[in-house]
């Protein structure tokens, strides 16, 4: 587990000895080629559907998306995170 977990668990729940959760981290490539495409993505999630709904007891299921738009993990750029593309971009 990385920041982009830990980092939000830790707003929502503080510092506990353990989470208050049970969480399943998924990654999806944004830093080698070939991306995902969208309709990729938005299939993935109606997969997690099917099968959350398939389940036989009743679960309370979150989906968490952490990270920017422009935020860099390496290369040449790492650490940059253009906040002015990135509120505009959610802007329209």
């Amino acid at each position: 587990m990385d920041h982009g977990l830990t980092v939000p668990l830790s707003l929502m729940f503080g510092q506990p000895s353990r989470w208050p959760v049970k969480v399943i981290p998924l990654a999806v490539n944004v830093l080698l080629f070939p991306p995902p495409t969208g309709n990729r993505c938005y299939a993935l999630g109606e997969a997690i559907a099917r099968a959350v709904h398939s389940y036989p007891e009743d679960l309370n299921v979150q989906i968490w998306g952490t990270g920017g738009m422009s935020h860099q993990l390496g290369g040449a750029r790492v650490g940059f995170i253009n906040q002015e593309f990135d509120r505009e971009f959610w802007a329209k």
